[in-house]
């Protein structure tokens, strides 16, 4: 039965020693989920959510003057969700995802807040922007392609050309670039096998492995785990849903189980 708090943004001036308010809006009963400096000059980026977490604004403000605009406006039946998937491209714009789809795909806007083009699109969720290359202009993303179940990495050029897949291996797979961009760590792991880490250079040559986890994943084997099997099924209403099973160490086809 508590009031709400009432959240606000303050920049400091680190030269004049002075702290400037950011104007948000009349509305106070709002949430403030992220903030984000853009390459742009004197602009800071805003995310300004509804109590009813249906209408996502992107606001633009000046650290110096504290005046605002708005950028883009994302509104849903539903709700929004908030990521961190948000990059800001310099003169080419910007890039975000958005689930307005149906599907959580990427979109690349012009520094005014125009739509230019759905770099992704079809019956998936991107699951998250991992960084932009400026020097070949092209966007590193994680993705739930193959199923919803598995994670892979994928690349596409700003104009929506180019679309790749930079994992073959069924698992989950993630990127942590380096270096300006001239290396990544790759990241893989499966339901029954532990993280692996490994060092590439930007055209996907492999540099070396960082840490197999070897000494765990032969204790695992020692310890005669049963795998998780996956399986799909559909529920009283048609619904396709995945599922996993681990069955006991001594499992007998012939025997019934609880």
């Amino acid at each position: 039965g508590m009031q709400n708090s009432k959240v606000s943004v303050h920049v400091y001036n680190t030269r004049s020693q002075q702290t400037q308010t950011m104007q948000t809006g009349t509305e106070t009963d709002i949430y403030l989920p992220r903030l984000q400096f853009t390459p742009w000059e004197n602009q800071l980026c805003i995310q300004r959510l509804n109590r009813f977490q249906n209408q996502l604004d992107y606001l633009l403000a000046n650290p110096e003057t504290g005046t605002s605009s708005l950028l883009l406006n994302e509104q849903s039946k539903t709700y929004i969700d908030i990521t961190d998937d948000l990059i800001f491209l310099g003169n080419s714009g910007f890039i975000r995802s958005s689930e307005n789809s149906g599907y959580n795909h990427i979109y690349h806007y012009s520094k005014t807040g125009t739509l230019i083009k759905a770099l992704t699109s079809g019956t998936f969720d991107v699951t998250q922007l991992i960084t932009f290359d400026k020097s070949q202009n092209t966007l590193y993303f994680q993705a739930a392609r193959k199923t919803s179940t598995e994670r892979e990495v994928y690349r596409v050029h700003l104009d929506g050309s180019g679309l790749t897949s930079l994992t073959a291996q069924a698992g989950t797979h993630s990127f942590e670039f380096l270096s300006g961009n001239r290396f990544y760590i790759h990241t893989y792991s499966n339901a029954n096998t532990p993280p692996k880490y490994s060092l590439f250079d930007i055209k996907g040559r492999f540099i070396r492995d960082l840490e197999t986890n070897a000494g765990l994943l032969n204790k695992m084997k020692g310890l005669k785990l049963s795998t998780k099997t996956f399986i799909t099924f559909k529920n009283a209403g048609g619904v396709t849903l995945h599922a996993w099973m681990i069955k006991p160490p001594d499992f007998d086809s012939t025997k019934r189980y609880p």
